[in-house]
C-alpha cells in the first residue's frame, strides 16, 4: 500500500507519516523546504520538495497531482493548510487516488471566524458576547471608539493567534487595529474582528466526523500556550467535556462536515464555553489523542478508503503531552518577562518542570526516530531572532499557510496562460 502525505512542517504531519508507516503503508513526503522536518521520519520511504503551497499555491496543487497521476497511490493525506489549496482541486484528485476533503468553498466557510461566529450563533453555540465583524474600516473604528473593556483583536483567517492582539487598555484600541490592517494589508473584507476578551480556561478539541456525524473526539485543556496570552497549546490534558462536545457536534451537523474538525472554546466567568474559532484541518490534540487511545488518523483512512467506522473509544482523560519546543519558548518568555519578579520567574521555572508524575510523551521527539527532532532544532537555533518575536508562528509556517488572495490572483491567470499557450 502507497501514501502520499504533504505538510511537512507541523508536529501532526510527523505523527502522520510515522503511524501510515505503522500501518504498512510506504509513505511519500512532500515538503516546500528542506527544513521541512517530518519529512526526515524514518517512517517516509521518498522525499519531494514542492514549490510553497503559501507563495505559489498553483505551481504546488500541479505538483501534487502529477504525484498523484503517476504515483499509483492508494491514499492523498493532507495534512495542514496544504488541504485547503489541494480542496479546490478534489475532483481532479479523484481521478488519481483515494482522499477525504471538503469543498473548497465550505473549507473557506469554516476557516472564516466571522461567518462561524453567524452559523454558531444561530444553531444555539456560544460566543464571547459582543464580537463585532466589520464590514468597513469606518465601521470598525466606530465600534473601537466605543469599547472601554478588554478586547480581543484577530484576523477573521488566520491560525496560531498570527496577527492577534489582547488589548487591556481601550486607547490603544485604534492604533493597534490600524496596525493590524497595515501589516497585513487586509482589504474591508478581511478587517480584523472585535471581540470580548475571555480570560478563562481554554479547551480545544479535535473531531473526526463522517456526514455531519462525529466518529471520534478528544477535548483537552491548554496548561500553557505559545505565546503566553493566547496560541498554540504547548502543554495539554486531556478532559471530559460533554458541552465541547454537544457544541461539536451541532456545528459538524450544520456543515454536515466530513474529515478532521478542530475547535477552541474559551470559558467565560458563568463556566460556559465560548467557541473562538475552528481549523478544518489535522491538529496537534491528534498525537494527544491517540497516546490516550483514540485512533483517528487511521479511522480517518478507512473513511477515505470506503469502510464503515463506528464511534471511536474515548481517550483516557487526564493524559499530558507536549510539544517541546513551544514549552520552552513559554519558559523562556517567562524568564524575559520584564514584568515578572523573581520569585514569579522562579516559580514559572518549577510549573515548567512539573510533570505531576507522568512520563510524557512529546509531539515531536523520539529516540526511536530522531532525524525530525534534530532537523526541528537546528531549525530553531538558526533562526532563534525571529521565533523570538510576535510572528514566531509564521517563521515556522512560513510556506504552509494558506494566502487567500494570493490563490485567487495566481488562480485567475490560469486562463491566460493557457490561451497564450494555444496562440504559440
Amino acid at each position: 500500500m502507497r501514501a502520499f502525505v504533504t505538510g511537512m512542517m507541523t508536529p501532526y504531519s510527523l505523527f502522520t507519516v510515522r503511524r501510515l508507516a505503522e500501518l504498512g503503508y510506504e509513505v511519500t513526503a512532500a515538503g516546500c523546504s528542506g527544513w521541512d522536518y517530518a519529512m526526515y521520519s524514518k517512517g517516509v520511504k521518498k522525499r519531494l520538495k514542492f514549490p510553497s503551497a503559501r507563495y505559489e499555491p498553483i505551481r504546488y496543487a500541479d505538483a501534487v497531482i502529477n504525484e498523484l497521476k503517476n504515483g499509483n497511490y492508494d491514499i492523498y493525506v493532507p495534512t495542514f493548510e496544504d488541504g485547503f489549496v489541494m480542496s479546490y482541486f478534489r475532483d481532479e484528485i479523484a481521478k488519481y487516488t483515494k482522499t477525504l476533503l471538503m469543498p473548497f468553498k465550505d473549507i473557506m466557510t469554516a476557516h472564516d471566524k466571522g461567518v462561524m461566529r453567524d452559523i454558531a450563533t444561530k444553531i444555539g453555540v456560544s460566543v464571547p458576547n459582543p464580537t463585532y465583524v466589520p464590514k468597513t474600516m469606518e465601521e470598525a473604528l466606530a465600534i473601537l471608539a466605543k469599547i472601554d473593556y478588554p478586547v480581543v483583536l484577530k484576523q477573521r483567517r488566520a491560525c496560531g493567534a498570527h496577527g492577534q492582539q489582547i488589548v487591556q487598555d481601550p486607547q490603544k484600541l485604534i492604533p493597534l487595529y490600524r496596525s493590524i490592517v497595515e501589516e497585513y494589508h487586509l482589504t474591508d473584507q478581511e478587517l480584523p474582528i472585535i471581540q470580548r476578551f475571555v480570560n478563562g480556561p481554554q479547551i480545544c478539541t479535535v473531531g473526526l466526523a463522517y456526514k455531519g456525524e462525529l466518529v471520534g473526539q478528544v477535548a483537552f485543556k491548554s496548561l500553557r500556550t505559545q505565546p503566553r496570552d493566547g496560541g498554540t497549546t504547548a502543554l495539554k490534558e486531556i478532559v471530559d467535556s460533554p458541552l465541547a462536545f454537544r457544541y461539536d457536534a451541532a456545528l459538524v451537523k450544520k456543515l454536515n462536515w466530513s474529515g478532521f474538525f478542530c475547535s477552541d472554546y474559551l470559558t467565560d466567568e458563568t463556566g460556559d464555553l465560548n467557541f473562538i474559532d475552528c481549523n478544518p484541518r489535522m491538529a496537534p490534540g491528534i498525537i494527544l489523542g491517540y497516546n490516550g487511545g483514540i485512533d483517528m488518523l487511521s479511522a480517518y483512512v478507512d473513511l477515505a478508503l470506503g469502510k464503515e467506522v463506528g464511534p471511536l473509544t474515548p481517550p483516557k482523560a487526564g493524559t499530558l503531552g507536549r510539544m517541546q519546543f513551544l514549552d520552552l519558548g513559554w519558559l523562556l518568555d517567562s524568564l524575559m518577562d520584564k514584568s515578572y519578579t523573581f520569585s514569579m520567574k522562579v516559580n514559572a521555572w518549577k510549573e515548567w518542570r512539573d510533570h505531576r508524575g507522568q512520563k510524557i510523551k512529546d509531539d515531536v521527539l523520539s529516540w526511536s526516530d530522531v532525524k525530525p527532532g534534530l532537523m526541528l532544532y537546528w531549525f530553531i537555533i538558526t533562526r532563534l531572532g525571529p521565533l523570538l518575536s510576535p510572528h514566531q508562528g509564521e517563521v515556522f509556517l512560513e510556506n504552509s499557510l494558506f494566502d487567500e488572495a494570493r490563490f485567487y490572483a495566481q488562480l485567475a491567470e490560469i486562463p491566460v496562460k493557457q490561451a497564450a499557450a494555444a496562440s504559440v
